[in-house]
């Protein structure tokens, strides 16, 4: 999903973390895996602030 959330980003002219799918996995790995979505919950709410004020 981290991949999908850069990859909308990009296409929004957003800046992006490169490291967001390696961060989740991480975070999933060391079983802190509710950080990771709440990360990646985060930048969705980003997106669809950047495109309603658009």
């Amino acid at each position: 999903m981290a991949c999908g959330i850069n990859e909308v980003q990009n296409n929004n002219d957003m800046l992006h973390d490169h490291n967001l799918p390696i961060i989740c996995v991480l975070l999933a790995i060391f079983s802190i895996g509710i950080a990771s979505l709440a990360i990646q919950q985060f930048q969705i709410n980003r997106l669809y602030g950047h495109t309603a004020d658009d």
